[in-house]
Order: C-alpha cells, then structure tokens, then sequence
C-alpha cells in the first residue's frame, strides 16, 4: 500500500495538470482578438529569420468585431449615363437655356466645345448632374424646344465592386496597423527593413484602392450626359452655271493651243536622249556600211 502512495500522488497531479492546460485553451479559444494579437506579436527573443512568418498578412488574423459592417450594405450601387443629340432652331438661345437649367440642378459641364462647319454649327458637350437630377435632366431635354434626334440612356451596377473594394480597405487599413505595432517590436535592422518594405507596400496598396472607390463614388454620385445641340444651315438652292456656246468654243482653242506648246516643250526637255539616239543611230550606220565594204572584197 505504501508502494502504490506514490503513483496516485503522480496520476492525480497530472490530471490537475490536464484540467488547467484544457481551461486555458477554452479561454484562448474563445477570445478572438487575443489570438489575434497572439499571432501578430513576436516572440521574446525575436530573430530575423522568424520575421516572414510575422510579415505574411495571411498570418495576422482579424477578428469580425474590428472589421464594422456597412449599414448600406444592401444598398445598390448603380452609375447612370446617357448620350442625346437635339435638333434646335435658335442655338444661342437653347445654350443659354441649358445653361440656367444646369445651374438650376447643380450641374456642370466637364467640357465643351463649339464647331462650326459648312453643314451646320453646334455645342458639344459633357454635363454631370446628380444621380437622383438625371431623369429630371433628360425629360427636361425632352419636353424643350429641340427636336431629339437620338438619345441612349446606360446603366451600370456597381454595387458588389464598390462594396468589395470598401471591404478590401478597411482590411488593408488594418493590416497595415498590425504592422506599425509589430515593426515596433523588432530587434535588428534586418527585421525593421523587412517590416518597413511590407508597411510601404500595403500603403501603396490602400493609396491605389482609396482611388479606385473615390473614382467610382465620383461616377455614382455625379451621371454623365454626352449632350450635342445643333442648328442645320437653311439648304439655299444654287443653279448650275452653263456657259455659252461660243464661250465653251473660244475655251477648246486655248485649251487646245496649250496642248502643243505643252507638247513642243516637253519634246524640248528630251534633248539629250535625242542626241545619245542620234549619236548611237550614226555609229551602227557606219558600222553596217564598213561590214558590207568588207564583204564586198
């Protein structure tokens, strides 16, 4: 009995053992945000060759409370253009009256442009108005003095790019916090410029898709109208001139007289093929005839 004392001291220590090893993993394992940092600082003794385990963002966990969800979350994204070309009588006064409506809404033009050609003169133009102005913008243009004569309304859904780049910085934004708090505890120059090089490479990830959302936040926000207004030049009817019969008749003779001096001129500008031709043409002459002589005897 003294011998088993021993034994039972050593299996019931063990099992005490077991009960706090299991008590602090259940803790751990219901606390996300101490993973979390658990994961993101290093260890006592930091060395450079453990640093790529620290700088990978795949190792850095982020729990769902720090990640807050976007109340508009089901809110739709949509960017709406449009491409109209109108018709109108007057086109100083249609420019001038789109020009108050424009400002009545709280649009503008991005660009403008003014050509005038033989067929006709017009304005084109690119306006931005506010997304819920559009269908106040185009049935303005429809019910005024102009005639339209082609008008093409686009619209794109966004709604999932948008939120998934919104999604993409905030997780970014964070990883790139993760890093400034682990770059303070590094150790050596080795670790530090590690560390520092993925800092800079995730700052230029979040400078490009900050970007990307404000460029689409611009085209949801503001709809573009590619708008032409144009006024046809009144047709004026113009005879065919014919000439009379001795004008054409006195025309032929000079046409023609001009034919030949052209002709003699250019026969003139062949002067020196004519005496290459000449030359050549006397030498075979003279050549043929010495041949016969020598037949002859």
């Amino acid at each position: 009995m003294k011998n088993q004392l021993p034994f039972v001291f050593i299996i019931a220590f063990a099992l005490q053992a077991c009960n706090h090893k299991e008590e602090i993993l259940n803790s751990k394992g219901t606390n996300q945000e101490y993973i979390a940092e658990e994961m993101a600082s290093p260890p006592p003794n930091f060395k450079s060759k453990n640093v790529s385990q620290y700088v990978n963002p795949e190792c850095i966990e982020v729990s769902d409370n720090q990640i807050t969800q976007n109340p508009n979350i089901n809110k739709q994204k949509l960017i709406k253009n449009a491409d109209v070309s109108i018709s109108v009588k007057d086109l100083t006064s249609a420019k001038r009256n789109l020009d108050t409506l424009i400002k009545q809404i709280g649009g503008y033009y991005e660009f403008a442009s003014f050509d005038k050609s033989e067929g006709f003169a017009s304005y084109n133009l690119k306006v931005r108005v506010l997304y819920s102005k559009f269908d106040f913008f185009i049935s303005a243009l429809q019910n005024g003095d102009g005639d339209i004569q082609t008008i093409s309304i686009n619209t794109k859904d966004v709604t999932e790019d948008y939120y998934d780049t919104e999604s993409r910085l905030k997780s970014k934004s964070l990883y790139l916090e993760q890093y400034r708090r682990l770059i303070k505890k590094a150790h050596s120059i080795k670790d530090i410029i590690e560390i520092q090089g993925k800092i800079d490479e995730i700052q230029d990830e979040l400078e490009s898709t900050q970007g990307h959302l404000n460029y689409m936040n611009d085209q949801i926000d503001y709809s573009t109208i590619d708008l032409k207004i144009f006024k046809p030049k009144e047709y004026v009817y113009k005879p065919h001139y014919v000439e009379s019969f001795w004008k054409r008749t006195k025309t032929s003779l000079v046409e023609g007289w001009n034919n030949i001096v052209s002709g003699i001129i250019y026969f003139v500008s062949l002067w020196p093929f004519i005496i290459i031709l000449a030359i050549a043409f006397i030498i075979i002459k003279r050549m043929i005839k010495r041949k016969k002589l020598k037949t002859i005897k």
